[in-house]
């Protein structure tokens, strides 16, 4: 079980470090090519270093701490992979699109994106409700998002000899506080006492 555990966490950091990572990157490409901040990418031997050269560097270093039992923790070489596949996946769509154009990558934007928001409801959709009831005053849902027409409820009650309890069960359902429209349907299974006529009376 503790194993079990420390394997998730491992997991969760990967994709944590691989989504932030990739985020940022992306984020950092688009504002450079919109002139919003200058571009911070260095060069080596006038060549342009891509996302992709460092990622490959993140596994390498990843593997190399990993492979020689390093004492750093887990979680934090999960944290140089995560990074490392992120950098690398930043540029995986020039490979499929063969065009240096960051503009036909917003698909692979809204795949990672939509990654973040499963690895937010899987690792941490308890500090998500406590978020949503804090700002909807714990409100439930339909309190926030009223139906415009309520919907019709059938209550099916099979019955066999109920004479002695099918009036409280009757009225009790008569009592209920639900605003649509209710219909209460008793099904008799051939009693052979007056369960139909106490259930026809009411």
């Amino acid at each position: 079980m503790q194993n079990e555990v420390k394997n998730r966490s491992v997991v969760f950091t990967i994709l944590w470090s691989f989504c932030a990572s990739f985020l940022v990157a992306r984020a950092t490409s688009y504002l450079a090519l919109l002139g919003t901040i200058p571009h911070i990418y260095p060069h080596l031997h006038g060549n342009h270093l891509h996302h992709f050269n460092y990622g490959i560097l993140a596994l390498i270093l990843a593997g190399f701490l990993s492979i020689t039992g390093s004492k750093i923790s887990k979680n934090t070489q999960a944290i140089i992979y995560g990074i490392g596949l992120g950098l690398i996946m930043d540029e995986i769509g020039l490979l499929i699109s063969l065009q240096n154009d960051y503009w036909t990558r917003q698909a692979f934007d809204a795949l990672v994106i939509t990654a973040a928001l499963l690895i937010n409801i899987e690792f941490f959709k308890d500090f998500w409700i406590k978020i949503f009831r804090k700002t909807t005053r714990g409100q439930s849902f339909h309190q926030i998002f009223p139906l415009k027409q309520k919907p019709t409820i059938s209550v099916v009650i099979p019955a066999y000899n109920e004479e002695k309890s099918i009036v409280k069960t009757l009225e009790s359902l008569k009592n209920q506080t639900y605003q649509g429209k209710v219909e209460i349907i008793v099904v008799d299974n051939n009693s052979t006492d007056n369960t139909a006529q106490i259930a026809e009376k009411l």
